[in-house]
Order: C-alpha cells, then structure tokens, then sequence
C-alpha cells in the first residue's frame, strides 16, 4: 500500500493476532505494518466450513470460496482499507474464483457457477463453463460474458490500453470479442 503496509490474503487454521479459528478453515486478511509487525487480522469463516480467499486486486476486491458439507459457493467481496465488507455476493458454483479491477471503479470476477445467479438474466449455467462477471462499485452485476470454449479460467487481468483478459489452458480471450 502507499503507507508502506502490506495486505495479505488467503487462508489459515492457526491462531493469528489472537483470533482463533472459526471454521475447520478460515479465509484471513492480514495487514503487516510498514515496520514488519502484525497490525491487524480478519477472519471470514463459516463455521464447520472451509473459507478462501483465492484472489485479490489492489482495490481490495477479493474472491475466494466457501464450502460446507457438499455445498460450494464463490464469496466475492468489496472491503475498505480497515478491512471492513463495504459488500458482498455468494454464488454457487465449483469454487475458485478470480479478481481483477475494472474500468471506473468496477470490478471483474471470473467463475463456474451451478445454478442460476440472482440479477443476471437470460443465462444458462453449463456445466465447466466460466461465466465472467462485472460489478460496479455498489456491487451491482453491471456486465456478463461467457462463451461455449471459455472454461476453467487460470488468470483475469484488466488494462486500460486493451480491455479485459482471460487465459484458459488453451486460449486467451479478449473478453467481449473473439479468442
């Protein structure tokens, strides 16, 4: 960050900064401070679940997943620099989610749903199929791309000069045209 601190995202089961696990494991927010000490942690956890954080921009967009029992879901969450959820979205899907920042103070985030998403209409969930959403600072699905051969998406990036990326196994999308 500009102050010289860094944020650190993912998951843990240990004891940090005296917060102790919630779940079987949590998704953890660390702020180190400029000096190298442990400013501040924040859990996400559900209890008897498993929460990660997979994916996070320098806007502090961050997406990761939450499952319970059989039942899996992407978190996608936008948080101010004190860590606090300014707000938030579940989905249900196969898990892993990616982040990027958009255009105006938007935000990307690529995923495998499996079922239909609140707010987003006309879209059929196909199975192994990446669905690549857009929201605005409010959290508001603004946008939404997908293609039949856009699948397990391993990276997501956002350039003012050319657009919005996504790289597959086997193809880079320009998101919006043709591979």
């Amino acid at each position: 960050s500009s102050d010289g601190t860094i944020n650190l995202f993912g998951s843990s089961t240990e004891t940090l900064g005296g917060k102790k696990l919630v779940g079987r494991e949590d998704g953890v927010l660390i702020k180190i401070s400029k000096t190298g000490a442990l400013a501040s942690v924040v859990r996400s956890s559900s209890p008897k679940g498993y929460r990660i954080w997979n994916s996070a921009t320098s806007a502090l967009f961050l997406t990761g997943s939450v499952r319970i029992g059989s039942v899996t879901e992407s978190a996608i969450t936008k948080f101010t620099n004190n860590f606090a959820p300014t707000w938030t979205m579940r989905i249900a899907s196969t898990g892993p989610t990616l982040a990027a920042n958009g255009p105006s103070n938007s935000f990307y985030a690529a995923l495998e749903p499996t079922s239909a998403i609140k707010g987003l209409n006309n879209f059929k969930v196909a199975k192994g199929q990446s669905l690549i959403l857009q929201f605005d600072s409010k959290g508001v699905i603004t946008n939404a791309f997908t293609a039949a051969d856009l699948a397990q998406i391993k990276a997501l990036t956002y350039s003012t000069d050319g657009g919005l990326f996504a790289m597959t196994e086997s193809a880079i999308f320009k998101v919006g045209a043709t591979k």
